[in-house]
């Protein structure tokens, strides 16, 4: 039984809340003690959906000049103590939460990293867990895979002292490994870099590597430096959503990039003004890492993954690994707040319109992801009833668009934010430039499950019962309702509208069987 498992089924030691007519929510922190950052995250899991609870990272350093010293940076350590005492006193705070602390590569290699642990047990009262590479590689991993629908290729995670790789390939995942070319690991004794040095380190590195030759087409980015790398190169696209998880970046644009934080004629701050004075040093060595990895695979795209170290701990083993389609959908029905009673009639929604969408040509390559995205959007088609009836398109537009689901990429959630506007105006339009990312088919595959659900709604008055009884297909180039034995009593002229509406979306005529 995994982690998730046994949370659903009560662990004492974990603490609850939720209300009557709410899914429960468990509560689950974690410590991640890096070369870089020491982070308390506090998770609230319902079902499969995890999402942040409480967030709070300190940039102690603990891994600074440690490839010439061999030893955790002094200042480094007494700001990661600080930082556990404090999350000591948080954890004690929210009561009989479990907290697990563990620690990475600057921990692990260096010569003192395991006084360290000691006295982080001693003065925070924190027992941590040193993990080894493949372990770090296998946990990052398995948050990728939770976090995203169908990932196939190789997950790399690049921390502050080490780049874990592990590749996966139809959903299996292989063996891991690490590479100390982290930018603490890469910097020279003055805290500086130098570019042919490191880029000679990171290429012999990766000379070895028994993962990158068969990475496939996609490379899954995790990690701090990779996320800030990407927002960079939103900032410089003028890309209308400024989420990280799903963005998707091709090879050449990586290169592109890369170039620019490894000319040192370009100001670095000046190029990534969005990104802390802190972590926009570290971006050359993301830019080398990332050149260097290109040129040793076959690698096409690049997939960031807000999803990883910290998730893959609470995710091991559990079946939400090998289920990212119920982590998304968990996580919609989260943003939805759609409440148990409420799902019988996004199910009876979902087959009213399911063969209507079934006859027209799919607009995604995978059948599958079709049929999910029905589903996600008719669990959605609550999302805005207790709104202003002005303002509810937009505002459940906005709430898709930006809502904390994990499992699908950009386009997908663009996608069903479009569908959840549609449902509550029949006028609603999203912004130029995120049509535009969707294309036209797509765009117009939303405003026709918008226009199908509003029609199921005001038919049934959103009750499984009536909605169950009534049918809708194509036949003839006609968009045919059957409202079954509730016709006469049924069928008026707000109905009879939104079939209108329904069957223009389609180009179809309307009719009642």
């Amino acid at each position: 039984m995994g982690v998730l498992d046994l949370l659903r089924a009560g662990s004492s030691h974990d603490k609850t809340v939720g209300g009557a007519g709410e899914a429960s929510e468990t509560l689950r922190g974690v410590i991640d003690i890096g070369s870089n950052s020491v982070r308390l995250v506090v998770f609230a899991i319902r079902g499969h959906s995890v999402t942040a609870h409480y967030n709070e990272k300190v940039m102690a350093g603990l891994g600074r000049g440690l490839g010439q010293t061999g030893r955790l940076d002094p200042d480094g350590v007494a700001m990661a103590l600080r930082a556990l005492k404090r999350f000591r006193a948080i954890a004690d705070g929210l009561g009989e939460v479990p907290v697990e602390a563990f620690a990475t590569a600057a921990v692990r290699t260096a010569t003192d990293g395991e006084a360290f642990v000691q006295r982080a047990r001693k003065e925070a009262g924190f027992d941590i867990h040193v993990l080894s590479g493949a372990e770090e590689a296998q946990a990052s991993a398995e948050g990728v895979r939770a976090g995203l629908i169908g990932v196939d290729g190789v997950i790399g995670d690049l921390g502050g002292s080490s780049l874990e790789l592990i590749a996966c390939n139809g959903g299996q995942l292989g063996e891991g490994e690490t590479h100390l070319v982290g930018p603490l690991a890469l910097q020279q004794g003055d805290g500086q870099l130098d570019h042919e040095k490191a880029r000679a380190k990171i290429a012999a590195s990766l000379k070895g590597s028994r993962v990158l030759p068969r990475a496939g087409d996609t490379f899954y980015a995790v990690g701090g430096s990779f996320r800030a790398f990407a927002r960079v190169h939103m900032e410089l696209t003028g890309y209308p959503l400024l989420l990280l998880h799903g963005y998707a970046m091709t090879g050449k644009d990586v290169r592109r990039l890369a170039k620019r934080f490894t000319d040192t004629s370009d100001d670095i701050h000046a190029v990534a003004r969005n990104v802390s004075q802190k972590r926009a040093p570290l971006l050359p060595y993301a830019a080398l890492v990332l050149d260097e990895m290109l040129r040793a695979s076959d690698t096409q795209t690049l997939q960031v993954s807000a999803y990883g170290l910290r998730e893959g701990r609470i995710f091991m083993g559990s079946e939400a690994l090998h289920m990212p389609e119920t982590v998304f959908l968990d996580g919609i029905e989260l943003i939805g707040r759609l409440r148990a009673d409420k799902r019988p009639f996004t199910e009876a929604l979902e087959r009213f319109i399911k063969p209507v969408i079934s006859a027209l040509p799919a607009v995604f390559d995978a059948g599958e992801m079709e049929a999910l995205l029905l589903r996600a959007a008719c669990r959605l088609s609550d999302i805005g009833a207790a709104l202003h009836p002005e303002y509810r398109a937009q505002l459940s537009y906005d709430l898709v668009r930006h809502g904390p689901f994990a499992g699908v990429g950009h386009i997908e959630r663009l996608f069903l934010a479009s569908a959840a506007g549609r449902r509550y105006s029949k006028g609603f339009k999203p912004p130029e430039t995120d049509a535009t990312l969707i294309g036209e088919e797509r765009s117009r595959r939303a405003r026709q499950i918008g226009a199908l659900m509003r029609l199921g709604a005001a038919f049934s008055g959103r009750t499984a019962e009536l909605l169950a009884g009534a049918s809708l297909r194509i036949e003839d180039q006609k968009l045919v309702f059957d409202p079954g034995e509730h016709e006469e009593a049924m069928v008026s002229d707000f109905v009879m509208r939104r079939l209108e509406q329904a069957a223009a979306t389609l180009e179809l005529e309307p009719v009642i069987a």
